[in-house]
């Protein structure tokens, strides 16, 4: 994609006792500082996470967990050396809260930097900008937003790229907040159950979540078989202490799915020889908590799980389960763990599946795919938008399930303008700025917007 931009810089008369060289704001690397991260993901950070405003894209902070020591955040924004008629007039450091909130902007030499409960320090000075410094308060508040500097001299304005923080673990402490299920039991499992979706506790409103949150959002719920040995472990707290000793995951059994929410979707049996266990739904964010319990039999007489194999699918054709037509977006970058998950029934013996990406074979760097399910890669990319299609058959029998796949993420700057351009009184310039994005009417860039023709993009 291709943006050309108008830029007229007017060149006027310095005045009397003022430097002769004009000096303009620009952003300098700091020595020590990775360039090529941009995302980060707490826990696991031994070392705090610096990121300089040189940096060519958005960066973006998941925190998922708590342990023992808080992330620290430096945001390095260094400028290239001012002398005292081109020194900073206003240095803020900025956060907006989410895209549609405004800017809440503070400058070091009027008061301290502090959002809420975030609170940083600043050191540098009005000639070489700041370093802002901060030991994010996980756990006491909700941490989202999106921090960026903003710098300001006699020859201009300088904005850098944001830094965006999502506070996943703090709508993890919510979600696992939600009341318990009480124990059920179920009758054997067969084929003819499956796909077989079971809940995991009672969801709630409040458990709503934030605008950035996708489709491969992480669960803070799991699900693990029991193994029992005594008529006293069958109940929801002697199936827990199983599960503490030895954690048997319910893909040793089954190929499975579970939502964001928890629900989890049993697909098929494994190879693996079937024992009779309990099933329990919890997390390790609330260690006291057994949100769902499942056994066999009934309340007056609770007996293990039991899956008969011998049963034969009842039943012809196919029968869905679940939309034909779904809309996925996802971000850009790693770790997502996406997947596009169906539901059908259909006779085993006689259905073929075929997965393919806009009429053609899925990519050889997906890492694999089943009857109902496609994994995408660890690393999403804009290239990995598109029409993603299952067509199950089944004799004469035909079902699409087609889902609209949409990798979205902040531009990325492909070749950047120069860096500076003087233009004499009168005359104008062109330049060009190849950015890897999706076709918009309007550019946001540097807090200025930019009405774009469609002929300035070329893909």
């Amino acid at each position: 994609m291709l943006l050309v931009l108008w830029l007229v810089v007017f060149v006027i008369e310095t005045p009397y006792g003022a430097s002769t060289i004009e000096q303009y704001l620009q952003f300098i690397p700091v020595s020590g500082v990775r360039h090529d991260i941009f995302f980060y993901e707490h826990p696991g950070l031994r070392n705090p996470i610096e990121i300089d405003a040189t940096i060519k894209q958005q960066v973006r902070i998941r925190i998922v967990e708590h342990l023992n020591e808080l992330p620290v955040l430096r945001i390095h924004c260094v400028v290239a050396p001012l002398d005292s008629t081109h020194e900073l007039v206003s240095a803020y450091l900025c956060r907006r809260k989410s895209t549609h909130d405004s800017d809440e902007c503070i400058d070091p030499k009027t008061r301290n930097v502090i959002f809420g409960r975030v609170e940083f320090s600043a050191n540098g000075n009005r000639s070489s900008g700041y370093t802002f410094s901060s030991r994010l308060p996980v756990k006491d508040e909700l941490l989202d937003g999106f921090y960026f500097c903003k710098y300001h001299n006699r020859n201009g304005e300088l904005i850098s790229n944001f830094i965006e923080i999502q506070d996943a673990y703090y709508y993890h402490k919510r979600m696992v907040r939600r009341p318990v299920k009480q124990t059920e039991y179920l009758p054997p499992l067969s084929i003819n159950d499956l796909p077989l979706s079971l809940e995991c506790g009672q969801t709630q409103v409040s458990e709503e979540l934030p605008s950035w949150a996708d489709a491969a959002f992480p669960s803070p719920f799991m699900w693990s078989f029991c193994d029992v040995d005594s008529p006293d472990g069958i109940q929801s707290a002697g199936c827990m202490r199983r599960v503490r000793q030895t954690s048997t995951h319910v893909t040793n059994y089954f190929e499975s799915y579970v939502s964001p929410n928890g629900t989890l979707v049993l697909y098929k049996r494994t190879t693996s020889a079937w024992k009779d266990m309990g099933l329990v739904c919890w997390s390790h964010l609330d260690s006291s908590a057994v949100y769902s319990t499942y056994f066999g039999g009934s309340s007056e007489r609770p007996k293990l799980l039991t899956y008969d194999s011998n049963i034969p699918f009842v039943g012809s054709g196919i029968t869905v389960l679940s939309p034909l037509t779904q809309r996925i977006t996802v971000r850009i970058g790693p770790r997502t763990g996406l997947k596009l998950v169906t539901k059908y029934r259909s006779t085993p013996e006689y259905t073929t599946v075929k997965w393919t990406k806009d009429g053609r074979r899925i990519p050889p760097d997906f890492p694999g795919h089943s009857d109902y399910l496609l994994k995408f890669p660890d690393l999403i990319r804009r290239e990995h938008s598109g029409s993603y299609n299952l067509l199950v058959e089944n004799g004469n029998d035909q079902v699409n399930f087609q889902f609209i796949v949409s990798v979205v993420g902040p531009p990325e700057v492909i070749r950047a303008p120069p860096p500076l351009l003087l233009v004499m009184e009168g005359e104008n310039v062109t330049f060009s700025c190849q950015l890897d994005s999706f076709i918009t009417e309007v550019i946001y860039l540097r807090n200025m917007f930019f009405y774009v023709e469609l002929s300035y993009f070329r893909f």
